[in-house]
């Protein structure tokens, strides 16, 4: 749902309809959007991150992606309609929509800073529904203010956490 709500431009929507009392579609409009030919990409294809691709694919996605350190088996990838990506910077390279469904530990911990989120398409949304801590929130409203991240959506608060250095990433 948060994808949903973030990439329609729900709450820009509901809030003038509610607070100006009125309605201006083209205002809406211009930053209103169907998911419907995006690519959308999850950080971590456990439980979660398999229920919500599952979710998505009838919305006819271009194309589905994901990173998780565990590679799932190509059966898997196949039911799901996801390809596997070998690192999180090119996973988020290629993504409109990008999902965090990772849990939190110091390999993950800061990970979604600046450095990470400007590698992304500009204009791209960001959806955590995992922990706040993976994300630096600075960051994150920065890119969302020069337009780097056309919108942030979560369910976590965040705290700010150290960035670390990620050597689990691998590089070529």
């Amino acid at each position: 749902m948060t994808v949903l709500v973030l990439v329609g431009n729900f709450v820009p929507v509901h809030r003038q309809y509610v607070d100006e009392k009125g309605w201006n579609v083209a205002k809406i409009a211009q930053n209103s959007y169907d998911i419907e030919g995006k690519v959308v990409g999850t950080f971590g294809f456990g439980r979660i991150g398999r229920l919500i691709m599952e979710r998505l694919k009838p919305f006819g996605m271009k194309e589905m992606l994901y990173y998780d350190y565990n590679r799932a088996d190509a059966d898997t990838g196949q039911r799901y309609g996801v390809r596997h990506e070998d690192s999180v910077e090119e996973l988020v390279r290629q993504c409109d929509i990008v999902m965090i469904n990772a849990p939190l530990h110091e390999g993950t911990k800061g990970l979604f800073n600046k450095d990470l989120i400007s590698t992304m398409k500009k204009g791209a949304w960001l959806v955590n529904t995992a922990q706040g801590a993976i994300c630096m929130e600075a960051d994150v409203a920065e890119a969302f203010r020069t337009g780097q991240l056309n919108g942030y959506g979560g369910d976590v608060t965040f705290p700010q956490p150290t960035p670390v250095d990620h050597p689990w990433r691998r590089r070529p």
